[in-house]
């Protein structure tokens, strides 16, 4: 996405007819520049994914819910809302809040989650009891 972003929006806008435009250029220029961040985000955003799946199926659903609540809404919004409007970055700054969101915040608590999670159940196995059981002759069983 990051090599195309130039191309990309041409796709989409028909550029003969809007040549005569002079804000044809400012348009490609700033959708560029959006698809860059667009493109970090699909990678956290990814992340983000599969932990929240792998969360589900250690049947883990209503933490994550929290966790993304305050990712999406206490975190990442006051970031959007704050670079959106009250600094020179305008729309580049609300896209910047969205792999804030995802990636640094509900990502890292996601996988974090997930790591506690299978470690418990890792140590709790029935087998790792076993490893470490000792018989009276002191041999593993």
């Amino acid at each position: 996405m990051g090599l195309l972003r130039y191309q990309l929006p041409e796709l989409f806008l028909d550029t003969d007819k809007l040549s005569s435009s002079t804000n044809i250029g400012l348009v490609i220029e700033e959708s560029a520049h959006l698809l860059l961040i667009a493109a970090l985000f699909q990678i956290v955003d990814g992340i983000q994914t599969v932990a929240l799946g792998a969360l589900r199926g250690l049947q883990d659903a209503k933490v994550p819910m929290i966790l993304s609540f305050i990712s999406y809404w206490i975190i990442a919004f006051p970031i959007c809302y704050y670079l959106g409007l009250h600094t020179p970055l305008k729309t580049t700054g609300i896209w910047i809040g969205s792999p804030y969101r995802a990636g640094f915040f509900s990502a890292l608590l996601q996988t974090a989650r997930f790591l506690l999670l299978s470690g418990r159940l890792i140590k709790n196995h029935p087998t790792e009891k076993l490893k470490t059981k000792k018989t009276n002759y002191g041999i593993i069983s």
